[in-house]
């Protein structure tokens, strides 16, 4: 019987048009169904936003042949406050960023 071999845990370097420098998320660290570049938005929206940020939209862009390098588009913001609902504006308050992650 063929010993099944384990998975080298690789590494995944995150480049971003966000605030900060480049993320490195470890491949071994992620759980099951947690994908790289759901973490890095959360990681660079609690970076810019502080514990009420939220990731409104991720959008998978672009990748090359192999899927060694991968661009995603994200939408990171906050929740509209008191002040800004009384106004009558609603919704996330945020931008857009682009990520460039590059599987080693």
């Amino acid at each position: 019987m063929p010993v099944k071999k384990k998975k080298k845990a690789g590494l995944a370097v995150v480049s971003h048009t966000g605030k900060g420098e480049d993320l490195r998320i470890s491949l071994e660290r992620l759980t099951e169904g947690e994908r790289v570049a759901q973490k890095a938005a959360h990681i660079l929206a609690r970076r810019e936003y502080g514990r009420r940020a939220l990731v409104g939209m991720l959008c998978h862009t672009s990748h090359n042949h192999d899927r060694t390098k991968t661009n995603v588009t994200v939408f990171i913001g906050r929740p509209a406050n008191r002040t800004e609902k009384k106004r009558g504006q609603d919704g996330i308050k945020g931008h857009k960023i682009r990520m460039y992650i590059a599987y080693t």
